[in-house]
């Protein structure tokens, strides 16, 4: 089963418009077949530039939440609450607030 890392890129960059749909289909099946991420899938094959793949991942970081207890992050899918989500990695409960990784500076 796809990753929530990889669900989320999928469902931005359909929405973008960056990928038809059947090749994002395509590339997730591919992606989960050689067990890399969908982003290192699309990465790879060139077939976004790089500050579209960013552009993805900015909007995919504000859905992450991160676990209380491995710290590792878990996105929210559309109609998903973070209450009502678990981690996807241990089952534990996921930290309040928007972001997974390193906090960002604001300018």
């Amino acid at each position: 089963m796809p990753r929530s890392a990889d669900i989320a890129f999928r469902i931005i960059a359909l929405q973008k418009g960056l990928l038809s749909k059947e090749r994002l289909n395509e590339a997730m099946r591919e992606a989960d077949a050689r067990g890399i991420s969908l982003e290192a899938l699309v990465a790879q094959s060139g077939e976004l530039p790089p500050d579209q793949i960013e552009r993805i991942l900015r909007t995919r970081r504000r859905h992450g939440r991160n676990c209380s207890q491995c710290l590792q992050a878990t996105y929210l899918l559309p109609g998903q609450r973070w209450e009502d989500v678990p981690c996807e990695h241990c089952g534990a409960p996921m930290v309040a607030g928007a972001g997974s990784g390193p906090p960002r500076r604001r300018r």
